[in-house]
Parts: structure tokens; C-alpha cells; sequence
């Protein structure tokens, strides 16, 4: 009997001490307006457990719409390990922090936190998301200007996230735009470089996707095109937000339209031939006129000159007759006397 009682009490104290040293203890769960969970474990077994493999997840239910959600929430853990009695109690704590946007809703989420065999079943109570820096994205998918006309297609994430935190496309980011020539910016500046010119438009043609026109009603073409958003230091993180892109430049095409010739069927080619041949027979006659006006005109004065020539050869050959005959005059009244 007494063996069976001992028996009975090194059972109980192994129980107990499963039931102590065999679970992790939550200390610690909050849940913020940017969608991010974080929560604290504190380590009663002596035992390693390795943070990857613990597994959070979270679990909702609306009561209007019966919409279920049941997801593991990602995140990263600030130890590798949790372990009670270490020396410097550097790991009997580790803190879980999700990435942001992940609880977005503003209600009561169940979370479970599993390990093993072992299980924490928890609920926290959430804000509601009012903004992520993790749900912003920028890129310029497209750039073109066509015969003077500009076109850039652009995909913005996270513009409206809330109803405290929305962005504006013409006040919340900034544009630049190197062009061939000169031309007036929103801001009235005359510069091959600034920001969008005064009258360009920008339309949102989808979710994220939005377009920008501009007709320079000249010839002129964007070269390239940066557009970036205003201030948000919080989000520059690189670390943290590698994957966010809050500035884009892209280089730009330029298209000019070819106008290709028509064909036209043979009748009409004909006609034209004859509208073409015509005015030039005409005008080649009357230019024939002209030729033949202007020759005869010349010959004409040609002859009149040639007469004159000769009416003035013959008044010298007359001169010189009569100059010879008083010479001969002179000499014989001399051998008179």
C-alpha cells in the first residue's frame, strides 16, 4: 500500500509539472490602427522552443453578414528561441510582431497560438485600420506622347485606406517632367523642366489605375516622367518597407503618326492624271505664247538695229566719198595757179 501511494504522488508531481513547464504563457497582445498584432510569450518550460515554429492565427466572424475568417498572420519574432532559466532571461520573453495591414478590421479577433501540441487560445480587440504604410505602391506603367499629345498610364496603391487617411493625386504627390521644349507648369513656370503642365489632366480609369493627358497642340514630347510621394518619412524605411515604392522615374516613348498613302481605283486616278495634266497644258501653252512673243520681239529689234547699222555704214562711206572728191578738187585749183 505504501509503494502504491508513492507511486501515486511521483505520478501527480509529473503531471504538475507538465501542466507547468510543458506551456508557453502569453503576457502580452495589442492590436494597432495600422493593421499590425503584437504579442508576448513568456517561456515556462526549460525546455527550447524555436519561434518559427509557432504558429499564430487569427479567427473572425460578422454577425451581419456571416462572413467567416480564419488565417495564419505573418510576422517575425525579436529571439530565436524561448527558454526559462537562462542565464541573462534574454529568452524567457519573445515578442511576435505581425506585418502591417494584417487585422484591418475593426471588431474582436480570436487568435490561437499553436505549438505542438500545445494551443493558447486568446481574443483581441482591434481599432480598425486608418493606415499602412505597407498597402502604399507606386509605378509608372506606361509614358507616351503621340503627335503632341502625352499620355502616362500609373498604377497608385493605397490611396484610400481609410476614412482619417486619403490621398490626393494632385496635392499628395509630386510630378516632374523633363520635356523637349519649353512649356507652362501648374506653377506657371516657362521651363523644358518642371511639373505637370497647367492644364494636364488626371483621371482614375480603374482601382489603382489612373491617366495622365495633356495635349501640347505643338510640337513638344515628354522625355521622361518622376513622380513620388510628398513627405511620409515614416515610410522610407527601406528595412521595413523594401518592398514599398513611393518614387518612379521612367524614360518615356515618342510617337509620330505617318499618314499612309490612299489608293484610289482607276477611274479616279485617271481623273486626277486629267485634273493634274490639264492646268500644266495650259499653262505650258501660254507659256509657249509668252516664248514666241518675246522671239519675235527680238527678231524684230535685231532687224531694226541691223538696218540702222547699215544706214550708218552708208552715211560714213558717203562722208568718205565727198571727203575724197574736195580733196581732189583742192589739189587741181592748186595745179592751176
Amino acid at each position: 500500500m505504501k509503494k502504491v501511494i508513492i507511486f501515486l504522488m511521483i505520478f501527480l508531481m509529473f503531471l504538475v509539472s507538465v501542466d507547468v513547464y510543458g506551456k508557453l504563457e502569453l503576457w502580452e497582445i495589442k492590436c494597432e490602427d495600422n493593421g499590425r498584432l503584437t504579442l508576448t510569450l513568456w517561456a515556462r518550460d526549460s525546455n527550447r522552443t524555436n519561434t518559427e515554429d509557432i504558429e499564430v492565427r487569427a479567427k473572425s466572424f460578422n454577425l451581419v453578414t456571416y462572413e467567416k475568417d480564419d488565417f495564419i498572420v505573418e510576422g517575425n519574432w525579436d529571439i530565436p528561441y524561448l527558454k526559462l532559466d537562462t542565464p541573462t532571461r534574454r529568452y524567457e520573453k519573445g515578442v511576435f510582431t505581425s506585418k502591417e495591414a494584417s487585422l484591418n478590421k475593426r471588431m474582436n479577433y480570436d487568435i490561437e497560438i499553436n505549438y505542438d501540441n500545445q494551443k493558447i487560445e486568446t481574443n483581441v480587440d482591434c481599432p480598425g485600420l486608418i493606415f499602412s504604410c505597407a498597402l502604399l505602391n507606386l509605378a509608372i506603367e506606361n509614358c507616351t506622347t503621340k503627335d503632341g499629345y502625352f499620355l502616362a498610364y500609373l498604377d497608385i496603391k493605397g490611396l484610400n485606406q481609410s476614412l482619417d487617411k486619403s490621398f490626393n493625386v494632385y496635392e499628395d504627390l509630386t510630378y516632374n517632367i523633363r520635356a523637349n521644349e519649353r512649356y507652362f507648369d501648374i506653377h506657371g513656370e516657362y521651363s523644358e523642366e518642371g511639373s505637370l503642365p497647367k492644364d494636364a489632366i488626371i483621371k482614375n480609369v480603374d482601382k489603382d489605375k489612373y491617366l495622365i493627358e495633356y495635349d501640347f497642340k505643338r510640337e513638344n514630347f515628354v522625355e521622361s516622367l518622376v513622380v513620388e510621394f510628398k513627405d511620409l518619412y515614416e515610410c522610407r524605411n527601406k528595412k521595413e518597407y523594401k518592398n514599398v515604392s513611393l518614387r518612379e522615374y521612367k524614360e518615356c516613348n515618342v510617337i509620330y503618326i505617318v499618314e499612309q498613302p490612299v489608293i484610289k481605283p482607276k477611274e479616279e486616278i485617271n481623273e486626277s492624271i486629267e485634273e493634274i495634266i490639264e492646268p500644266i497644258e495650259i499653262e505650258e501653252k501660254i507659256e509657249t505664247e509668252k516664248n514666241n512673243k518675246l522671239l519675235i520681239l527680238i527678231i524684230g529689234i535685231s532687224f531694226i538695229l541691223v538696218i540702222i547699222i547699215l544706214i550708218a555704214l552708208l552715211n560714213l562711206k558717203k562722208k568718205e566719198t565727198k571727203d575724197e572728191w574736195f580733196k581732189d578738187v583742192q589739189k587741181r585749183l592748186e595745179k592751176e595757179k
